[in-house]
C-alpha cells in the first residue's frame, strides 16, 4: 500500500492523507476536495494534476510551483496569494478564478481560458500568455503580437491605447459602463504582460 501526504507549505503539518495501492497526489488532492478538507496553504509542488477537476476549490496560498495543470479545471478556485510560478497551465480553464497576489511569473498559460479571471496584484513576470483567452470577460476578440494589442477590430500599441483610454474617444463601446470597464481591465493585464516581457 502507499501512503500519500499533503502537508502545509509552512509548518509541515499533514492535513489529509490517503492510503491506496496506486495512489496519487492527484487522487489524494480530489479526495481531499470531496472530504471539504481545508486545503489553503497546501504544499502541491511540481504535483501532477493534469486534467484535474478543481472547480472552486480553495487554494489560496497553496504552493504548486513547477506543478503540471495542464488542462486541469480551476475555474471559479479560489487561489488568492498562490505560488503558480513555473507552473504548466497550458489550455487550463481558469473562468472565474480569483488569482490576485499569485506568483504566475514564468508559467505556462497557453492557451488557457481567463475569462472573467481576477488578476489584480499577480505576478505575471515572464509568463507564456501567448493564446490565452480572456473572453468572455470582454465581448471583444483580443490578442497581443509584436508588442501590439487588439481589441476588437483595433491594433494599437500600449502608449496609444492608454491615449485612447485617458480620452474622451469613443468607438462603440459607451464609457463609463461596466462592458467598457472590463475592455479597460483586459488591456491593463495585457499591458502589465507586455512590460514584465520587456524588462
Amino acid at each position: 500500500m502507499k501512503k500519500i501526504e499533503i502537508k502545509n507549505r509552512f509548518t509541515g503539518d499533514i492535513m489529509f492523507t490517503i492510503i491506496s495501492e496506486n495512489a496519487t497526489i492527484k487522487d489524494a488532492l480530489l479526495d481531499a476536495i470531496k472530504n471539504k478538507v481545508n486545503l489553503s496553504r497546501a504544499n502541491l509542488s511540481r504535483a501532477y494534476l493534469s486534467g484535474a477537476d478543481l472547480s472552486r476549490a480553495d487554494l489560496s496560498g497553496a504552493y504548486l510551483s513547477g506543478a503540471d495543470l495542464s488542462g486541469a479545471d480551476l475555474s471559479g478556485a479560489y487561489l488568492s496569494g498562490a505560488d503558480l510560478s513555473r507552473a504548466n497551465l497550458s489550455r487550463a480553464y481558469l473562468s472565474g478564478a480569483d488569482l490576485s497576489r499569485a506568483n504566475l511569473s514564468r508559467a505556462y498559460l497557453s492557451g488557457a481560458d481567463l475569462s472573467g479571471a481576477d488578476l489584480s496584484g499577480a505576478d505575471l513576470s515572464g509568463a507564456d500568455l501567448s493564446g490565452a483567452d480572456f473572453q468572455p470577460f470582454c465581448k471583444w476578440r483580443t490578442s497581443i503580437k509584436d508588442n501590439e494589442i487588439t481589441i476588437g477590430c483595433k491594433t494599437k500599441s500600449i502608449d496609444d491605447w492608454d491615449i485612447f483610454f485617458n480620452s474622451d474617444l469613443l468607438y462603440e463601446t459607451k464609457r463609463n459602463t461596466e462592458e467598457f470597464k472590463k475592455i479597460q481591465a483586459v488591456f491593463e493585464s495585457y499591458k502589465t504582460y507586455i512590460n514584465f516581457l520587456n524588462k
